[in-house]
């Protein structure tokens, strides 16, 4: 359909929704309810009952209104209850008036979808028929990202479902509709596949992602590339079914860090987002140690490193971060500065480090604060940046010697992290009897 087709055509379909709306008032005033069905107990709303509009009942100066209303388009329409229960309400009544409106009704998308029973069910919500009356919604259905989502069957499909009416009845989101980055997301495949997993249903009718929809740098992400294609990833649709990850998304430094290009950067790795498939990684999420490590430039920065991107495809470092210890550890500011560095970054990247991650007594060493200290110690750092060191904490002996409270303690000693700064000690980590000899000698 042409533009100047479509110009034509929109103030005959205004005019058609007028009419229907004329002739539900005029048959509401005729026929009225009896005073024996008006009076008693509260009871199930009745559907509009109408008779049959003909279309010499209305006397019409346009005759392609007239024309319009003789079309089985029309016919089905006035035949829908759910439809003319719905155009009967003020708040649509409203809209008509409105350009947003108007030019959203002059859309082929729009009009598709009026004949999609979902969206005849989401027209008579209470919650829709008040979002019509909010100027950020009535700017949205102008928007031709949104006209173009409302031709998609996912979202058709969402627009019947309980969570994303009432999630329109809620001003965070409402507020949402009126940001561009969450228009431009409307039009976006991956959001829109979204739309149609029954998770991401569910966590729109949640009042913590409803928080999360009006925070600005959420909305900003939802602009964001990176973020719109792990919004059709199963496991990011999954974790959106978590209790834990939805909690998160109405922190404020979960949010902060949604803003953030480091963390849609590291959205954009598929080790990420199977991550967060994984439910250690979303149970630490429920940690507040963890979300406010979120919250921290270092921490953040770190997901923009692509060695630490790919931990997270290590199930060891996974079920670390599933660790209370771990999950302390984050809250500490000297592991938070540790991350920082890059030779902390680069030894995530490293397979014994991860496997050590995976270990309990390296686990339970996180929890020590000679050994957090430790690691806001220069010399530990650059230690971890040995090849020595990183295939020492391979070693089982080594790793099992971290659980021993005598090495935590000389690791917080300054004499022990200028040891490991000496490129000789690194050396002598890399030999089994060494190895053994720290787990016999210091437990």
């Amino acid at each position: 359909m042409s533009s100047e087709q479509t110009k034509s055509k929109m103030p005959m379909l205004i005019a058609a929704f007028a009419v229907v709306i004329a002739v539900v008032a005029y048959f509401g005033i005729n026929y009225p309810v009896s005073d024996d069905e008006a009076v008693g107990t509260i009871s199930p709303a009745e559907r509009y009952r109408g008779e049959q509009i003909e279309s010499g009942d209305v006397v019409l100066g346009d005759e392609s209104v007239a024309q319009f209303m003789q079309t089985d388009e029309f016919e089905l329409l006035v035949n829908d209850e759910v439809f003319m229960e719905a155009i009967s309400q003020e708040a649509f009544q409203a809209a008509l008036a409105n350009e947003s409106f108007q030019a959203a009704l002059a859309d082929q998308n729009f009009q598709a979808a009026l004949g999609n029973q979902n969206f005849q069910a989401a027209l008579a919500d209470q919650n829709f028929q008040a979002a019509l009356g909010n100027q950020n919604f009535q700017a949205a259905l102008a928007d031709q990202n949104f006209q173009a989502a409302l031709g998609d069957q996912n979202f058709q499909a969402a627009l019947g479902d309980q969570n994303f009416q009432a999630a329109l009845g809620d001003q965070n989101f409402q507020a949402a509709l009126g940001d561009q980055n969450f228009q431009a997301a409307l039009g976006d495949q991956n959001f829109q596949a979204a739309l149609g997993d029954q998770n991401f249903q569910a966590a729109l009718g949640d009042q913590n992602f409803q928080a999360a929809l009006g925070d600005q740098n959420f909305q900003a992400a939802l602009g964001d590339q990176n973020f719109q294609a792990a919004l059709g990833d199963q496991n990011f649709q999954a974790a959106l079914g978590d209790q834990n990850f939805l909690s998160a998304m109405s922190d404020q430094n979960f949010q902060a860090a949604l803003g953030d290009q480091n963390f849609q950067a590291a959205l954009s790795s598929q080790a990420a987002r199977d991550a967060l498939g994984s439910q250690a990684v979303r149970s630490a999420l429920g940690s507040h140690a963890v979300r406010s490590a979120l919250g921290n430039q270092a921490v953040r920065s770190a997901l923009g490193n692509q060695a630490v991107r790919s931990a997270l495809g290590s199930q060891a470092v996974r079920s670390a971060l599933g660790s209370q210890a771990m999950g302390s550890a984050l809250g500490n500011h000297a592991v938070r500065s540790a991350l920082g560095d890059q030779a902390i970054r680069s030894a995530l990247g490293n397979q014994a480090i991860r496997l050590a991650l995976g270990s309990q007594a390296t686990r339970s060493a996180l929890g020590s604060q000679a050994i957090r200290s430790a690691l806001g110690n220069q010399a530990i750092r650059s230690a971890l940046g040995n090849q020595a060191v990183r295939s020492a904490l391979g070693n089982q002996a080594v790793r099992s010697a971290l659980g021993s409270q005598a090495i935590r303690s000389a690791l917080g000693s300054q004499a022990m992290r200028s040891a490991l700064g000496n490129q000789a000690m690194r050396s002598a980590l890399r030999n089994q009897a060494a190895a053994n000899a720290l787990k016999s000698n210091l437990r």
